[in-house]
């Protein structure tokens, strides 16, 4: 029972860390895949690629569940408007609706005084 917790608890850490790779490469445009590519052993350089693009996927995934459910929250919402306010509201969902399949259409400027 002890291997399979510690089995489990290296895979949560290892899913929570490369998905937090690719929040930072989804907001900022830093990506360690550049970095990956430095690595000489092809096949260290293939696990650390697909490591890095689990995460990737894990990012992507929760996004999209979470964009959905906003969704459906604010069609619930717009139910309960009289009808000429539910037509404003639809129009500016549907040019506020982003997909995550390019991690880089969002960039955050950050300045520093």
């Amino acid at each position: 029972m002890g291997l399979f917790s510690t089995a489990l608890s290296i895979t949560a850490d290892a899913a929570f860390i490369t998905t937090s790779l690719a929040a930072v490469r989804h907001f900022t445009g830093f990506s360690v895949h550049r970095v990956a590519n430095l690595i000489k052993n092809d096949s260290v350089k293939k696990a650390a690629v697909v490591y890095l693009n689990s995460g990737e996927f894990i990012f992507d995934k929760s996004l999209d569940i979470i964009n959905n459910k906003v969704q459906s929250n604010n069609n619930n919402n717009n139910n309960s408007l009289p009808p000429n306010q539910q037509d404003n509201n639809n129009n500016n969902n549907n040019q506020n609706n982003n997909t995550t399949t390019n991690p880089y259409s969002k960039k955050i400027d950050i300045k520093i005084d």
